[in-house]
């Protein structure tokens, strides 16, 4: 596997071909009259690759290889010119969707469109496999685990951003849906995803036991005067209001 081991890795899985997702992948390249990026086809080759990505995700539906088809944008500029995408997901309420370019290469970059009925399409920083594990990422560590905690603060100042590069190690930041930016820093069984928006930043804490939580609480309360604003996600954590 070329570029979706450290994601495979993440997840805890095995990789598995499945015969009948290479021969819907061939398929495909013959209705489109072009071949797949390698990152796409080595990803959807893979058993239940779809599954996974409505499996880690806010219910989001993914594009079914049997649906795959390609959209062409046109791009502004001084000379005109168009750019072939393929869509491979959808938000759950038909707010975006995702796309990769097909501009020949083998892990071609993802763009979102946000409610602009594909008129407007905004680079999300990362490519195909770089998105893929970043998304992964964000619901296997963070936003589907029991132990976190949430809270919508002021918009994310570059001193926190500092803070927490010097505190913790950085994942890749990307760009597009949800919010403007996002932002991923880990270290030790801590997990912190921001959503940045212009007027407003997400925080998403995650940690391995209580204590653990607890400590990631006390590191970052005070930056960008997060204080009291975290909500527990869960009625087991009862965190609010202590002191350390």
């Amino acid at each position: 596997m070329e570029f979706h081991l450290q994601t495979i890795e993440l997840l805890g899985i095995k990789p598995k071909v499945s015969r009948a997702a290479v021969a819907a992948l061939a398929a495909a390249e013959v209705r489109m009259g072009r071949p797949l990026p390698s990152a796409v086809r080595e990803w959807y080759s893979q058993a239940g690759a779809c599954e996974l990505l409505s499996r880690y995700s806010n219910d989001d539906p993914p594009v079914e290889i049997a649906d795959f088809a390609i959209t062409v944008r046109q791009v502004s500029g001084p000379e005109a010119a168009t750019q072939e995408l393929l869509v491979f997901r959808h938000e759950n309420q038909s707010m975006c969707v995702w796309a990769v370019l097909l501009d020949g290469s083998d892990d071609p970059a993802v763009v979102v469109d946000v409610d602009a009925r594909f008129h407007t399409w905004m680079s999300c920083g990362v490519t195909f496999s770089e998105h893929l594990h970043a998304w992964m990422w964000d619901f296997a560590k963070v936003l589907q685990v029991d132990l976190l905690l949430q809270a919508q603060n002021e918009p994310l100042s570059e001193a926190a951003i500092e803070r927490l590069r010097q505190h913790f190690e950085s994942g890749p930041s990307t760009l597009g849906w949800p919010g403007r930016a996002q932002y991923r820093f880990s270290r030790s069984g801590q997990r912190i995803l921001i959503w940045a928006n212009d007027d407003h930043a997400d925080w998403f804490l995650a940690a391995n036991t209580k204590d653990v939580l607890h400590a990631l609480l006390a590191t970052v309360r005070e930056w960008d005067h997060l204080g009291d604003a975290f909500a527990a996600n869960s009625t087991e954590i009862e965190l609010l209001g202590e002191d350390d």
